[in-house]
C-alpha cells in the first residue's frame, strides 16, 4: 500500500494566541495519540501536509512521521481534520499512531475498470451500487483499492463483493452486496411501460363502446315496444 513521509515539530501549548500565530506562519497545529500515551500537542508545515491530505484522500495512507529530530519515525494515519467551513483552510490535524501487528477495521475504495459488452453493443447501463468495501487486516496488508473488470457484464450481469480478489484481509461487507450491474437500456423500458398503458386506455375505450353499443340497443329496443 501507499506511504508517505512527514516531518513534524512538538509545541508548547495550545493557547489561541500561539496557535493562531502558527498558522499565520504557515503551520498547521496538530495532535500525536494512541498506545495509551499522552497525546503530544505538534506542528507541521501546511506546504508539506497538503500533498499527503491530498494523497490520503479515498484511502487509508501510513504516513511514518518524523517528530524533532527523533531517529526513527512513528507510524500514523491521519485521523481528523479540522476546516474552516468558508475558507476551508486547514485548521487542525490530528494523527493516530499504528500498531503494525494489531488488525484495523478500514474502509478501501472500489474502481471499476473497462466497457461491458452489454453497454457498449446493446445500450445497456452500468449501475455502481457501492464504492468503497469495509475490512480487518494489519496495516501493511492494506489494499489500496479494489479493481473490478466489467468487460464481459452482459446486460442482467453483476459482481458481488463475494467476487472480489483478496489476499489475507477479513471483507466485513456483506458478500451477496452487488457492487456494479449492467441494467436493461432505461429508454427502452420506460417505451414497453408507455405500450402497455396505451393497450390499456385501447381496451378500456372498446369496453365502453361495447357497453354503449349494448345500451343503445336496449333504447332501441325499448322504443319500438313503445311505439307498437
Amino acid at each position: 500500500m501507499q506511504r508517505a513521509e512527514l516531518q513534524a515539530a512538538s509545541r508548547v501549548t495550545g493557547r489561541k494566541s500561539e496557535v493562531k500565530g502558527l498558522r499565520a506562519d504557515g503551520f498547521v497545529p496538530g495532535v500525536l495519540y494512541g498506545f495509551g500515551e499522552d497525546a503530544q500537542r505538534i506542528q507541521i508545515r501546511m506546504d508539506d501536509l497538503q500533498p499527503v491530505l491530498k494523497a490520503s484522500h479515498g484511502t487509508t495512507l501510513l504516513i511514518d512521521l518524523h517528530v524533532d529530530e527523533e531517529k526513527d519515525p512513528v507510524v500514523t494515519v491521519i485521523r481528523e481534520v479540522q476546516r474552516d467551513p468558508l475558507t476551508r483552510d486547514i485548521l487542525h490535524c490530528d494523527l493516530l499512531k499504528v500498531d503494525m501487528d494489531r488488525k484495523y477495521h478500514v474502509t478501501v475504495p472500489v474502481m471499476v475498470t473497462g466497457e461491458s459488452t452489454g453497454a457498449k453493443n446493446f445500450g445497456g447501463v452500468m449501475d455502481q451500487n457501492i464504492r468503497e468495501v469495509d475490512i480487518r487486516c494489519r496495516p501493511l496488508e492494506i489494499p489500496e483499492s479494489y479493481v473490478v473488470d466489467v468487460t464481459d457484464l452482459e446486460i442482467g450481469d453483476s459482481i458481488r463483493v463475494g467476487e472480489l480478489t483478496t489476499g489475507n484481509e477479513e471483507i466485513l461487507t456483506r458478500e451477496d452486496v452487488t457492487i456494479v450491474a449492467i441494467v436493461p437500456p432505461r429508454t427502452v423500458a420506460v417505451a414497453e411501460e408507455e405500450g402497455e398503458g396505451e393497450e390499456g386506455v385501447e381496451g378500456a375505450e372498446g369496453e365502453e363502446g361495447a357497453e354503449d353499443g349494448e345500451d343503445g340497443d336496449k333504447k332501441s329496443e325499448g322504443g319500438e315496444e313503445s311505439s307498437s
